[in-house]
């Protein structure tokens, strides 16, 4: 028994030093086509820098400063009816005017944070990908947070299906 024990504990000696060099080895690699800027490695962080900064933009988003932002669509919509989104903010800066281009905007304030905003379109109307539906006014005059954000978003088309958008918010 004592025999096996002894071949056991070898064993096992030699296999951490293997695990041990591999580590080095590894380590040493890593510095060198990684760390220490060759070619290959910049390639490398270049590609993974890119790969991470892609921005996905959603249904619906708020873009826009100084004053004047707006609600931009980040998916081509056809056959509207109707837009309707709940618009979150700071009861500090409200929202002065909603304004469309595109058809007549109706309001409903739910809470001194919050207002529904409901666009009716005149006529069939289809938006392109990155179309600004709606202008919102607002003048930041205080010292605070400031964070628009567009919740429970849907359009419904000229056949009455509802479709719900993913929405997003900015801050300030």
């Amino acid at each position: 028994m004592a025999d096996v024990l002894k071949k056991y504990k070898k064993q096992k000696r030699v296999s951490n030093i293997w695990i041990l060099a591999l580590s080095l080895v590894m380590a040493v690699w890593v510095n060198i086509f990684l760390i220490d800027g060759t070619s290959f490695g910049q390639n490398m962080k270049t590609s993974v820098i890119e790969a991470t900064q892609v921005e996905a933009k959603a249904d619906l988003h708020i873009s826009g400063e100084k004053g004047i932002y707006s609600v931009i669509n980040g998916k081509e919509m056809k056959n509207i009816k109707n837009l309707s989104f709940t618009l979150g903010y700071n009861p500090a800066v409200p929202p002065q005017e909603i304004t469309s281009r595109y058809g007549e905007v109706q309001t409903l304030e739910n809470s001194e944070w919050m207002t529904t905003v409901l666009v009716v379109f005149p006529e069939e109307t289809s938006l392109d990908l990155g179309s600004e539906i709606i202008d919102i006014e607002a003048i930041k005059n205080v010292k605070t947070v400031w964070i628009f954000s567009i919740l429970n978003a849907n359009f419904k088309d000229t056949a009455n299906e509802n479709y719900t958008l993913s929405t997003s918010w900015i801050r300030f």
